[in-house]
C-alpha cells in the first residue's frame, strides 16, 4: 500500500500507464488539462474503494488520459501492469446486436468502435416499464439509460402542459457523468408514455473503468 499526502500527483496526465489503482483512504481530485493546456477541468472526485487507471490498461492507450491529486492524505493499492493483466477478467464480448442498437444512438455517435464496445459491457439491467408507470422521480439520483422501444414523457416540477416526449432510440442521463456528485440528479420525472417502454441501464462507475469520466 503506497500513502499519499494532500497535494501530491500520484497520475500523471501524459504519462506512460503501467498500474492500476484502488483508493483505500482519503480522497483524490481527477482532472483533465484544457486544449491550451493553461488550465485543468475537474473530472471526478474519487473517495475509499473508487478506482482508477483500468481504462488506459484496457484499451491498450499509450498515454494516461488524466491526471490524479491527491486532496485528503489516504493511501492507495497499486497493482503494476502485469499483475493487472494476470487478474483481469473482462466481460464476454457483447452481442453484435448489441452493438449496432448502442451505436445508433445519436449521444453516442462521437465514440470510437472500441469505445461502443466496452459502453456495452458496462449494460447492468434490462427495465420495462408499463404504460403510466414512473421510471425515476425529479430529483432522484441519476442513472443513464438508452431508451429501446416505446416513449417517455418528462415532467418537471409537475407542470404537464411543458412535458417533453422522448422517442426511441435515444439515451439520456448524462448528469449521472457529472463531477459534481451534487448535480447528479434527474432534472424531471420520468413516466412510460403511450404504451411500454423498454430501456437499457448501464452502470456509470464501469462506464469510467472501462471507458473513462465522461464520454467524448
Amino acid at each position: 500500500m503506497r500513502k499519499v499526502e494532500a497535494g501530491d500527483v500520484i497520475y500523471e496526465e501524459g504519462a506512460v500507464p503501467d498500474a492500476f489503482y484502488v483508493i483505500n483512504e482519503g480522497s483524490f481530485r481527477v482532472s483533465t488539462s484544457t486544449v491550451d493546456g493553461s488550465s485543468r477541468h475537474l473530472a471526478r472526485v474519487l473517495g475509499p474503494s473508487d478506482t482508477f487507471g483500468s481504462h488506459e490498461l484496457l484499451l491498450g492507450l499509450k498515454q494516461r488520459t488524466v491526471q490524479v491529486a491527491c486532496v485528503e492524505a489516504g493511501a492507495v493499492w497499486v497493482l503494476p501492469l502485469k499483475l493487472f493483466d494476470a487478474q483481469l477478467r473482462v466481460p464476454p464480448a457483447p452481442a453484435p446486436s448489441l452493438i449496432a442498437r448502442v451505436s445508433a444512438v445519436p449521444l453516442f455517435a462521437s465514440l470510437s468502435k472500441e469505445a461502443i464496445k466496452q459502453l456495452c459491457r458496462a449494460v447492468q439491467d434490462n427495465v420495462t416499464v408499463a404504460k403510466g408507470e414512473a421510471l425515476v422521480q425529479q430529483g432522484e439520483r441519476c442513472a443513464l439509460y438508452m431508451l429501446e422501444s416505446g416513449q417517455l414523457k418528462l415532467v418537471c416540477d409537475g407542470q404537464e402542459d411543458a412535458k417533453t416526449v422522448l422517442k426511441a432510440p435515444v439515451a439520456f442521463g448524462e448528469p449521472s457523468l457529472y463531477a459534481d456528485e451534487t448535480l447528479r440528479v434527474h432534472e424531471a420525472a420520468i413516466t412510460a408514455w403511450a404504451g411500454e417502454a423498454k430501456l437499457l441501464k448501464f452502470d456509470v462507475a464501469d462506464i469510467e473503468a472501462l471507458i473513462g469520466y465522461g464520454l467524448p
